[in-house]
């Protein structure tokens, strides 16, 4: 179901830090999909129980760990964790002369690591550009990151979600049977230049990886990212991710019924 509706001009508009273009949710599984990652944390308060521990997989081009906002601006939000979609976007901080959209595109892993750090036990990172935390001296608490081999993913989608096998001896964790968050962007697919990277046989075994890991996943984002990827217009960025999210649809199950016409 749509929970933001998706717009006939989808193809012409760009995505930004500030705001969604869409946000639809299987109605029967876990699985989220949007426009960009901005809303992802709220998708994982809908999904993950306060009280429980999970482990964090996170496969992007970038790390999406900067540091925005007062944390305690938030922190209504533990008991208020089931909060509307609408309350979420409308979530202010102050920088001392305008009010700021609280959670962005970049930030929102910090942002729920503080409110609910038992959801981020191993935090396993799959990006192009190196993982570091940016504070920005707002006084977010560290957040522990194992930087992972981007060529690797589908390997260690099986090994770590799957089959729970605790094959990273130099991470000091007991708790490799969680449920795992799993945080997706489709812009890993595409490198810093626009270049597509991965062919389809990559992208197909890592979706039905993932599909195969279920039981065993919490919650899925999905984000698609147009405006990090190849393309000489907006339209054709769009054009491009869609054909990547499609090869995804035929292989996850309850994704299929996310249609987003190219």
């Amino acid at each position: 179901m749509w929970i933001k509706q998706i717009p006939d001009d989808f193809k012409e508009r760009r995505s930004y830090a500030f705001d969604v273009i869409f946000l639809w949710k299987n109605q029967k599984r876990p699985i989220y999909v949007m426009d960009n990652h901005l809303c992802a944390a709220w998708c994982w308060m809908q999904e993950c129980n306060s009280k429980e521990d999970y482990n964090f997989m996170h496969i992007d081009r970038h790390s999406d760990l900067k540091g925005c906002g007062h944390p305690m601006a938030i922190d209504f939000i533990r008991q208020k964790q089931h909060l509307t979609f609408e309350d979420y976007m409308a979530v202010l901080y102050s920088n001392g002369s305008d009010n700021i959209q609280f959670f962005q595109w970049d930030n929102y892993i910090r942002a729920c690591h503080h409110l609910f750090p038992n959801w981020f036990n191993v935090n396993l990172f799959y990006t192009h550009d190196y993982n570091d935390c940016y504070d920005n001296e707002w006084g977010y608490k560290s957040f522990p990151i194992q930087s992972m081999n981007i060529l690797n993913v589908g390997h260690d989608l099986t090994q770590y979600i799957e089959e729970h096998n605790k094959c990273l001896c130099y991470l000091d964790k007991d708790n490799w049977s969680n449920k795992w968050i799993l945080n997706i962007d489709l812009d890993y697919i595409w490198d810093s230049e626009g270049i597509k990277i991965f062919d389809e046989d990559f992208i197909r075994d890592f979706a039905k990886r993932i599909n195969m890991a279920m039981d065993n996943i919490q919650v899925i984002t999905i984000a698609l990212s147009p405006d990090c990827i190849g393309g000489d217009r907006m339209y054709q960025k769009w054009e491009n991710v869609i054909r990547v999210f499609n090869i995804l649809r035929q292989e996850i199950d309850g994704l299929e019924e996310c249609e987003i016409k190219p």
